[in-house]
């Protein structure tokens, strides 16, 4: 996810650029489902202790 970011940061074609943003928007919204279901798991009892 890095790497998107260092991508976006130096795109200067507005098309490329929507379509990285698109791309990092889809990896967090990723992370953001797992961090939930984790919580959940985690609310419910059933996450793995660390």
């Amino acid at each position: 996810m890095r790497q998107l970011c260092t991508k976006i940061s130096m795109e200067q074609d507005s098309a490329k650029l929507m379509q990285l943003v698109e791309e990092l928007t889809k990896h967090l919204n990723q992370e953001q489902k797992g961090i939930e279901e984790a919580t959940i798991q985690v609310k419910t009892g059933k996450g793995n202790a660390a």
